[in-house]
Order: structure tokens, then sequence, then C-alpha cells
């Protein structure tokens, strides 16, 4: 009875400490979030940030460093290089299959749940491959990561743009899709390094668990979907309506002198 006790004890003050640990999180995040607000850098830019992000790290490990993973996974599951090869196209097809969709949900639902969620099921499918026996395994889950990569990279990132970029739009969009180029050339020998070193296995877990603890806490603490969800108009409106009415003016003007 007394070691149950002791159990039950110890039990609960974990439980509290988890709970006191998490609580702060929020309560830090929460802190870094009115800091940005108060900013004098519009925080469209902070939203650019985060995209580049997604490109630097889930769009250019899924797509551009996808080759990498062939021989070494050939030479573990023993199975022709062409079956290996369809994962890119079980990831397109899941992808093109359910655009669509994630676009009436990214126009209706919060881009703060639903971002964060999308990148840590790419992450999730990443860190199960690792466990996967067969071929058979891991194209179903291509496909399933397919679902979720096209939630998280270039649909969610030219919608958010658009919505927080009035002006200097064409540049933003091009600087996030930067991130895929650059992430493609830094990331390219990390990667290298954790297959030779540790086998294909340990680094789809590593960045796996790189997806989970640098883009999804920082996705979650910055992104929002509209301007108007924390009070903020998209960068460039204030000047875009002070042109609207320079221009409404000059035309009330030249149509009382004519």
């Amino acid at each position: 009875t007394r070691t149950f006790f002791y159990s039950e004890s110890y039990l609960y003050y974990i439980t509290e400490g988890t709970v006191q640990i998490i609580r702060r999180y929020f309560m830090r995040l929460e802190k870094v979030q009115e800091a940005l607000k108060t900013k004098k850098i519009h925080y469209a830019w902070y939203i650019l940030a985060c995209c580049f992000l997604i490109n630097f790290i889930v769009q250019s490990i899924v797509m551009q460093l996808s080759n990498l993973y062939i021989v070494p996974m050939y030479n573990d599951l023993q199975v022709p290089r062409t079956l290996l090869s369809l994962q890119s196209i079980c990831i397109t097809v899941g992808a093109v299959v359910t655009a669509p969709y994630w676009g009436k949900l990214y126009k209706t639902k919060d881009a703060r749940k639903l971002l964060p969620m999308a990148v840590s099921v790419v992450a999730l499918c990443t860190i199960a491959r690792s466990f996967c026996p067969s071929i058979w395994f891991i194209l179903p889950l291509a496909f399933i990561k397919g679902v979720f990569f096209t939630g998280s990279t270039l649909l969610p990132i030219s919608i958010l743009l658009t919505m927080w970029f009035k002006e200097r739009r064409g540049f933003a969009i091009s600087f996030a899709s930067i991130g895929t180029s650059a992430g493609g050339v830094v990331l390219s020998p990390v990667v290298s390094y954790l297959i030779s070193d540790f086998g294909w296995r340990n680094s789809d877990r590593i960045v796996g668990i790189a997806m989970f603890i640098i883009v999804v806490p920082c996705l979650f603490l910055v992104v929002r979907s509209r301007p108007k969800d924390i009070g903020l108009q998209a960068y460039g409106a204030e000047t875009s309506q002070a042109a609207g009415i320079v221009k409404e003016k000059a035309k009330q003007a030249a149509e009382a002198v004519g």
C-alpha cells in the first residue's frame, strides 16, 4: 500500500510539473507574439520569414533531397529503383488530388492551426517511413505525406502572402520561393552526412524531429490568416488607400474645372 501511495504521489507531481512547463511555454509564446506586434517592422515580414522557413526545410527535404535516399534504400530493401522512385509520384498525386480541398479549408479555417498541423503530419510520415519494413508500406505513406504536403507548402504560402502583402507581393513570393533552392544547397550535405554515417532510417527520424522542433513552433507562434486577425492592415494597404484618395480628389477637381 505504501509503495502504491508513493507511486501515486510521484505520478501526481510529474503531471503537475508537466502542466506547469506547458503553461509557462505558452505564456512565453504570448509574450513573444506581443513583442512582435509592437516592433516597427511590419508583421507581414515575419509571415514572409515563416514562408521562407517552410520552403527551406519542408519543401527542400521532401522534394529536392528525396533522391539522396534512393541508393541507401535500394541497398536496404532490395527492391527495384523504379519502385523507390514511385514515392515522388505518390506524393505528387496526393498533393494534386487534395489541393482544391486545402484551398477551401484555408479560406474558411485558421491558418495558425491548419499549417502547423499539416507540417506535423509531414514530419510524422517522415519519421514513420524509417520503421517501414518494405516498399508496400512506404508507398501508401508517401501518398499520405503528399496529401498534407500540399497543405503545408506552396498553397498556404501563396494564400498567406496574398493576404499579407498589398505592395511588394511579387518580391515576397519570389523571396519565399528562394527558400527551396537555398534549402537544397544548404541541407544537401547535411542530409548526405546523416545518411552515410547513421543510415537512411535514422536520417529520416532526425529530419522529422527537426521539422517538429524548428518549423512547427515558429508557425504556431507567428502565422495568422489575415492582418485583421491581429488588428493590422496588409503591407502597403495604407499607401494604396492614400493613393486612391488622391486620385479620387484629382478626378473630382478635374470634373469641377471642366
